[in-house]
Order: C-alpha cells, then structure tokens, then sequence
C-alpha cells in the first residue's frame, strides 16, 4: 500500500478544504459597517422618552438577502465583581427585503437602519426587577427609561448590536459585531442622508 500517497492525498484534500472554505465564507458572503454614533431625537410615542436608532451599511460587492438582528446590553460587575450581567433588548429594523450592495454614489441604495423599542413591554418588566439599581426600576415602573439610563447602570456598560447576514446567491452567512458603543457614543439629531454619522 502507497502510505505516502494516501498521506500526500489526505494533506492536499485538507489543503483544498481549507481554500474553498476561505473563499466561501471570506469572499461570498456580504460586509457591513456600523455608524460609530448612535442618534437619539424626541419620540412621538408616549411610552419612551427617546427614540434611538443605529445604522449600518453593506460596504461589500455582495447583496443581502436575509438578515437576523440582536442588541445586547453587557454590564460588567452589576451583581458581583469580575461577572457581567446581559440583557437582549428588543429592536425592530428598516430595510429592503433585497438588502442589496451599494452602487455609484449619486445611486445609492438606502441604509439599514436599527430601532431600539423602549416602548417594549417586556423590556420595561426586565428593569423593574430587583437586580437594577432603584432609579433604574423607578423610570422602568413610569416608562421613562432612556438609553443612557441603561448605558450607566454600572460605570462599564456598554451595547453592542450583532448581525446575521446571508449572501443572496450563495446563502453564505455571516456575523457582523458593531463596535461597543457607551453613553457617550449617543448623540442628539439624526443620521445625515447618505452617511453614517449623525447631524444635530
């Protein structure tokens, strides 16, 4: 038996793997980018004080097709030292169906854009509960929450936004990670038309 060409066919095979792995989920999948801020504005909604948003952008050749978002508060060191303490907080989303990639900059596909619904019954039980501070349970009870309430409910904690994002032709996937954003990451006016930052 040839144990050196099972050997050499084994290593090539794992070699080819591993390429078509890279390429497949390095190459075929989509990219986005978060905006750095995330902007706040006077709600219209009589349960939230705020209404907070974040937007993202398909900065890759690839179009989206399906996406599945999360928001997750961390909060290092509320209940005992060294632990962290998390919470989901619940968000709705604005984009097309067809999530597609941007094109020539006088023809630009619109932006993605993340809601945080402080107006979420459920999220409003979640910081009433005894673990919270009683200023935070206090504002959660008269729905009055704000995110920077919950942005300095311990002196580190900080929000992060995570994407699934599949590829429209190949159903590659992938998980964007936005950048830790504090309550100084949270600034008053809107995003500006095309940008990613935010415009008092």
């Amino acid at each position: 038996m040839d144990y050196i060409g099972l050997f050499l066919g084994f290593v090539s095979g794992c070699i080819a793997s591993a390429i078509v792995s890279l390429v497949w989920y390095k190459i075929f999948v989509p990219k986005i980018k978060f905006a750095d801020t995330i902007c706040k504005y006077d709600s219209m909604h009589e349960d939230e004080v705020y209404t907070y948003k974040v937007k993202f952008r398909n900065t890759g050749k690839r179009d989206i097709f399906e996406m599945y978002l999360y928001c997750t508060l961390f909060m290092p060191d509320l209940l005992m030292k060294d632990s962290v303490q998390i919470a989901e907080l619940n968000v709705s989303y604005d984009f097309r169906p067809l999530f597609k990639k941007r094109k020539e900059k006088n023809n630009m596909n619109p932006d993605g854009l993340i809601r945080i619904c402080f107006n979420d019954s459920d999220m409003m039980s979640e910081f009433a509960r005894p673990i919270y501070p009683k200023k935070i349970r206090d504002k959660a009870e008269k729905k009055q929450l704000t995110l920077e309430d919950l942005l300095t409910i311990t002196s580190t904690s900080y929000l992060k936004f995570y994407i699934i994002a599949h590829d429209r032709f190949t159903g590659s996937k992938k998980i964007f990670e936005s950048p830790s954003y504090t309550s100084g990451n949270v600034k008053k006016g809107l995003y500006k038309s095309g940008e990613l930052y935010v415009v008092s």
